[in-house]
């Protein structure tokens, strides 16, 4: 009478092994009951994925400014690419922290991603810092790691670079230059 895929099922007391008894989970017996019939079956999962659906379509979220820009390293180009790290200070009421990174080519253009690629930035004040390396930390080839970054901008906190967003702002157009000799971290 009930399938096994629909309910769970207890033992009875008479015999453990046998003769076992529908048991639904936090559900009533009757509501067991009426999942069995096909046409409840078939509108319960029409009202789970009408669910899903509602639920996974609300695209809103937090407000965000496109933002795109250079970073140089000496005033000239980069020996590789880079990433950048922006870590909110602050944020405007109603903001949420949320951090965001910037991605540069060798020629030093900027595209900033908070959810996803060139999604742009949350409105706030951010410290920047900087990644470039020769050698990656923890690289296959077990050198120690070389940055071509100068250790300055290795961190937000010393850095000296910021990024300030302001709500309802059109875009941002930022231009960082690294000036320094490159660091080496291990």
């Amino acid at each position: 009478m009930f399938s096994s895929s629909w309910c769970l099922t207890r033992p009875s007391r008479a015999r453990p092994q046998e003769n076992r008894e529908p048991l639904a989970v936090n559900v009533g017996y009757d509501i067991a009951k009426m999942m069995n019939c096909q046409k409840y079956r078939y509108a319960a999962c029409l009202l789970c994925v009408a669910v899903i659906a509602i639920a996974g379509c609300d695209r809103s979220g937090p407000e965000l400014v496109p933002a795109r820009g250079t970073i140089t390293l000496n005033g000239g180009a980069w020996p590789a690419r880079g990433v950048i790290y922006c870590n909110p200070i602050e944020c405007p009421d109603g903001f949420p922290k949320r951090p965001c990174s910037g991605f540069f080519d060798a020629g030093g253009n900027l595209t900033f991603k908070t959810f996803e690629e060139g999604d742009g930035i949350i409105p706030g004040t951010y410290a920047v810092s900087v990644e470039c390396w020769k050698t990656e930390p923890l690289s296959p080839s077990g050198r120690p790691a070389e940055s071509y970054v100068p250790r300055k901008y290795e961190s937000g906190m010393t850095s000296g670079l910021e990024i300030k967003v302001e709500p309802g702002q059109d875009k941002v157009e930022v231009h960082f230059d690294v000036v320094g000799t490159s660091g080496k971290s291990s």
